[in-house]
């Protein structure tokens, strides 16, 4: 069975016993439906009923650099996704030894949603301690709003022009981390 269905058996069997990546899923709107990206690696997207909420896994892709860095880091999802440019603009964090990276990346804006492209690290104030949890796009801007230690909150706004220059051909960083 693929790995959305067994989240999805985990999660209805024994919701409390739902693996901590798992609960990071991301929200956005396609075709007026609501959706949420379940998983980063692999890349699962499920629909919201809108009849009573229920979630259905609807998609489920790989982008092969982010399966390569699986193995060694937990790769996650953070925030919402935003509209970008025709695609979906994401935020994942990595967490390895205690301390977070957080990346962004994109993701196609049709069906079945696949991750086209990942960026390097963004740099935030906290380092390792510092946790995304909002992403917004707007009139050329970026704004990733993040805390850091559960202790305070921040904001990083970037030009979507560099963001652009974070986005590295072929998952890149993908393939550096998995060395």
């Amino acid at each position: 069975s693929s790995a959305a269905s067994d989240v999805y058996k985990r999660q209805r069997q024994a919701p409390h016993t739902v693996a901590s990546q798992d609960r990071h899923a991301k929200a956005f709107t396609h075709n007026d439906m609501l959706h949420f990206v379940y998983s980063v690696q692999p890349h699962v997207v499920v629909a919201a009923r809108p009849g009573d909420g229920a979630c259905v896994v609807r998609h489920e892709t790989s982008f092969s650099p982010l399966a390569a860095v699986a193995g060694d880091v937990a790769v996650r999802g953070s925030a919402t996704a935003a509209p970008y440019g025709g695609n979906y603009l994401a935020l994942l964090h990595t967490l390895k030894d205690g301390a977070y990276e957080t990346l962004a990346y994109e993701f196609a804006g049709a069906p079945p949603f696949g991750v086209t492209r990942v960026s390097r690290p963004i740099e935030l104030q906290g380092g390792g301690a510092a946790f995304p949890s909002a992403l917004l796009y707007a009139q050329g801007k970026v704004v990733l709003a993040y805390g850091v230690d559960a202790a305070s909150s921040r904001a990083r706004v970037m030009s979507a022009a560099y963001l652009e220059e974070l986005f590295v051909q072929d998952g890149a960083w993908c393939i550096e981390t998995a060395r």
